[in-house]
C-alpha cells in the first residue's frame, strides 16, 4: 500500500559525511519505502499536495501542436508502451481520447539510460520562446562551486 511521508525535518538524524554513507542510504530508502520507492504497478499514485505547475504563456502566442508521433526504435517498442500503459495505470499520465483537439501538442522524445534502456522525455523547446521567466542574477555553477571548501571527509557519494 502507498502512503504518504508526512513528517517534514530539517536536521538529518546523522552528520552527511563520508562515514555514514551506508546508512545515509538505508535510512532514505526505509523513509520513503511506502512512497517513493514503492513501485507497485497496480495502486494509483497519491496525488501531490502541492499548487499545480504553472506555465506562463504569452497570450498572444500562437500555439504549436505536433500531430507526428516520433519514431520509436523497434527494439524498445514494447518497453516503451508497456512502461507509458503502466503511467496511465498509475495516474502519471493520462490518455487522451482520439478527435479531442489539442492546441498545444509537444512530442515524446526518447533517449537512452545508462543501462540501455529507454527514458521517456517531452521536447518542449517550441515553448520557450513563449514563457516568460523570472531572472536570477546568480553566479555560474563553476564559481558556487569554487566556494565549497575543500575539507577532508566532507565529501560524500551515494
Amino acid at each position: 500500500m502507498r502512503t504518504t511521508t508526512n513528517v517534514k525535518f530539517s536536521v538529518l538524524p546523522f552528520q552527511p559525511i563520508e562515514v555514514n554513507v551506508k546508512q545515509m542510504r538505508d535510512w532514505l530508502l526505509n523513509r520513503y519505502a511506502t512512497s517513493t520507492f514503492n513501485v507497485c504497478p497496480h495502486r494509483p499514485l497519491q496525488q501531490m499536495d502541492s499548487t499545480p505547475i504553472e506555465f506562463h504563456v504569452d497570450p498572444n502566442a500562437k500555439p504549436r501542436a505536433v500531430h507526428t508521433a516520433a519514431p520509436i526504435p523497434i527494439h524498445w517498442q514494447k518497453k516503451f508502451f508497456d512502461d507509458l500503459d503502466r503511467d496511465v495505470a498509475l495516474g502519471v499520465v493520462e490518455q487522451v481520447p482520439c478527435g479531442t483537439p489539442s492546441t498545444w501538442c509537444h512530442r515524446c522524445v526518447l533517449t537512452r539510460k545508462q543501462d540501455g534502456t529507454p527514458r521517456r522525455t517531452v521536447d518542449l523547446s517550441p515553448l520557450n520562446k513563449f514563457c516568460t521567466r523570472e531572472t536570477y542574477a546568480t553566479e555560474s555553477p563553476f564559481q558556487l562551486a569554487r566556494r565549497i571548501p575543500n575539507t577532508p571527509g566532507t565529501h560524500t557519494r551515494l
